[in-house]
């Protein structure tokens, strides 16, 4: 089972309560793992302006920067209570991006979305219907999308899921890049070394009952 928590500013609180809870009821033991995603409360369910995203844009991105942040030491927090296994950040792939046509979400309505962060924006983003079939924004993003030199020099492309819907939160565009770099920089060290601290913490209090049990 995996614990998927969306957060945003206010549910921070929140989503250590959840942690202490699941440890606590003793799903640790059990396969039970948690991912931390960010939410934006601002973002408009019909349509997104990009001069909202560039008016204060110094501001805008320093807040979502401590938001990443804030999520790195709530993922760091989960490990030390086993609910996560392994901190190291691992590939992922934008479903916007795949081109194997079989990551589709389905609405009730029959609406497709490539992501299911997309259900319920605006009808551009829509990926096709059972009806009719697939076409929509999954068609422009396979067409259109490429990724900048920017992008594609960066180091920590290997593990960058470049989201699309990311992308069109913080510049209004579906298309555009949306460099991270500054956002690994300030979390991937961290989460590493702190995936390397548990495993050593483990591996000391494994030797540790090891020597008891002789």
């Amino acid at each position: 089972t995996d614990v998927l928590s969306v957060v945003d500013e206010s549910r921070i609180t929140a989503a250590y309560e959840l942690i202490d809870t699941l440890a606590e009821k003793g799903y640790a033991l059990r396969r039970v793992r948690m991912k931390f995603s960010p939410v934006s409360p601002t973002y408009d369910n019909e349509s997104i302006a990009a001069a909202q995203w560039f008016f204060d844009d110094g501001q805008l991105m320093q807040a979502r920067k401590e938001m990443i942040i804030e999520l790195a030491k709530l993922s760091i927090y989960a490990a030390e209570k086993g609910l996560v296994d392994d901190l190291r950040p691992k590939h992922t792939w934008c479903a916007m991006q795949r081109h194997d046509g079989r990551h589709f979400t389905l609405e009730p309505s029959g609406k497709l979305y490539t992501c299911p962060t997309l259900i319920g924006r605006n009808p551009q983003y829509e990926a096709g219907h059972i009806s009719t079939g697939f076409g929509g924004i999954d068609t422009v993003i396979k067409a259109q999308y490429t990724r900048s030199q920017k992008c594609l020099s960066c180091r920590y492309l290997p593990i960058c899921a470049d989201c699309r819907v990311d992308a069109l939160s913080q510049t209004g565009e579906i298309t555009r890049a949306n460099p991270k770099e500054e956002e690994y920089d300030s979390i991937v060290p961290e989460l590493v070394k702190a995936h390397y601290r548990l495993s050593e913490a483990q591996s000391r209090a494994s030797g540790l009952s090891q020597r008891r049990a002789c």
